[in-house]
């Protein structure tokens, strides 16, 4: 079974596939970081779309591949949670779905963690409109235990275990403090988009790149590319000596990790190479961070 996959995403979004004995093919992204659709694709059985920090992928366009080839579509939608697409390429889906990315798919992941746009501490949902799908995700989470997805019809229906499954069900304390962050939601996404406007104004004619931002999108974080590796490392030791964290965006490209070599079969993605190699990534929360963002910058100057 063949499964077309973002090159740049977490590392995730690639290994249930590998565990589940999948074959990768790699599309490689464009200005948005986000994959460019590869449509001269045969054999394809499962099509993931995946919005990259915060920036709406082309779901609509991927989903209408992934039904030409009679394909599942599932969206990782961890680093988008907030996110519209524009309107003009939602079309149909506007109606029902608002636009939403993570509302495309037979399933939709989200994550909760606390650096991304809402926080429950940790752990995320999965959003699917499937029955069977449910009930799958139901038993998965709970030891692969039917209780809660069927009525038991006597005692020893009680303890039945249908499947292998795990033990990742939320803590109730996670899911209040999700509940409650939900609602918080597109005041944190409108203050998070003036942070990104001010960090664009002051990085104006530095050399550097941004993440060309469609739709209506939500970042947590500050994303851009240097010149080259080497100017990240100098950029990235002057952030850490001046007080500021900072990490690559995303996990990279998958393409050049190590526990990817097996999987790969000398594919080609060089835009995700080359964001895996020179870029940076800030952190930006749901508060005013108009001093930060101009220390940041002044290191910024400094260095490059």
């Amino acid at each position: 079974m063949r499964a077309l996959v973002p090159a740049l995403a977490w590392p995730t979004t690639y290994a249930p596939l590998v565990q589940h004995g999948l074959e990768l093919m790699l599309a490689d992204c464009d200005e948005t970081w986000n994959a460019k659709l590869i449509t001269n694709t045969y054999g394809i059985e499962l099509v993931v779309g995946c919005s990259i920090l915060g920036n709406p992928a082309k779901l609509v366009e991927w989903k209408d591949f992934a039904d030409s080839r009679r394909a599942y579509f599932i969206e990782d939608n961890c680093e988008s949670l907030g996110s519209r697409m524009p309107t003009n390429d939602t079309n149909r889906f506007w109606k029902d779905r608002y636009g939403y990315c993570g509302t495309f798919g037979l399933m939709n992941t989200f994550s909760f963690f606390y650096s991304h746009q809402i926080s429950a501490i940790e752990g995320g949902m999965i959003l699917t409109n499937d029955d069977e799908c449910w009930k799958l995700c139901m038993m998965l989470r709970n030891h692969g235990w039917s209780r809660g997805v069927t009525v038991p019809k006597s005692f020893d229906d009680e303890y039945d275990f249908r499947l292998f499954g795990y033990n990742v069900r939320p803590l109730e304390m996670h899911a209040a403090i999700a509940r409650c962050q939900l609602k918080k939601l597109d005041r944190f996404k409108q203050q998070r988009l003036a942070n990104v406007g001010l960090f664009r104004r002051l990085t104006e004619g530095l050399p550097v790149t941004h993440q060309s931002l469609v739709g209506e999108p939500d970042p947590f974080g500050l994303a851009f590319t240097v010149r080259d590796n080497e100017a990240r490392q100098r950029l990235a030791i002057a952030f850490r000596k001046a007080g500021i964290d900072c990490r690559p965006p995303t996990g990279g490209s998958f393409r050049l990790h190590r526990y990817s070599s097996e999987y790969v079969r000398n594919q080609k993605t060089p835009n995700a190479d080359a964001i895996h190699r020179t870029g940076l990534f800030l952190g930006n929360g749901p508060l005013d961070l108009s001093e930060h963002i101009t220390k940041a910058v002044g290191v910024m100057k400094s260095v490059l």
